[in-house]
């Protein structure tokens, strides 16, 4: 088996020192401007049931303190691991799912669990803890975690993950210029054409998303252009 070795680039001091600047570039950008998802938290970053005592039902007590650190909300809080669910939001089964073949069924099935169990923990958050529910909906939570993460292990563990993330940063920059000034007129003009049943589907999803968030748009900018090729 062939040992694992660090990229090329790793080793060029240059090279991480024009990625530091990249860096700095468009962290400013990612920020988001509510001072209450930049306030200073403490994190234990080592929490799992090995590490908590339990005493009728509750937390009685939390051990393993030595990596704890403080830092912004913005870039630790997460849902729990087994809500990563990125797909389809499916709160119930299809008519149709009786007559389904047996793989399609169980990949419905996963569909409805995740999305129950998704849109549960989201409902409830937002009444219990609407602070979180803030930073789980921020539109670049996500990727401004990764970028600060990455930037700070860029040496010691690898470069690539650093370069990797700035590039889709630049990408996402890229697609919402591109949707601002080009894009809906592409769709207008698709949508005013001859076969306007079918074009009824998206134009009424654009009627609506034209009033919706940025991030929402930037959600339907990126399925657009993978739609007419342009990702």
């Amino acid at each position: 088996m062939e040992k694992w070795s660090a990229s090329k680039g790793q080793s060029n001091y240059q090279a991480h020192i024009d990625l530091l600047g990249k860096y700095l570039m468009v962290i400013a950008q990612l920020l988001p401007k509510e001072p209450e998802v930049l306030a200073p938290f403490l994190w234990h970053r080592d929490l799992h049931p090995g590490n908590l005592f339990v005493h009728d039902g509750k937390i009685s007590s939390v051990i393993d303190w030595q990596s704890c650190w403080v830092g912004p909300l913005i870039l630790r809080a997460r849902a729990l691991r087994f809500l990563d669910y990125s797909g389809e939001i499916m709160l119930k089964l299809p008519p149709e799912y009786e007559e389904m073949p047996e793989d399609e069924r169980r990949s419905v099935e996963y569909k409805v669990q995740q999305s129950v169990q998704v849109y549960s923990y989201e409902h409830k958050t937002a009444g219990r803890n609407p602070l979180l529910n803030q930073v789980l909906r921020h539109p670049h939570g996500k990727m401004l975690s990764h970028v600060v993460e990455f930037a700070s292990a860029s040496w010691d563990e690898d470069i690539l993950p650093l370069r990797d993330c700035l590039i889709r940063i630049e990408r996402y920059e890229t697609l919402l210029r591109l949707f601002d000034s080009h894009v809906w007129e592409l769709i207008t003009a698709l949508g005013t054409g001859k076969n306007m049943l079918a074009q009824q589907p998206l134009a009424h999803t654009i009627s609506l998303l034209k009033k919706s968030r940025k991030a929402t748009k930037m959600r339907l900018a990126i399925m657009i252009c993978g739609i007419f090729g342009m990702t």
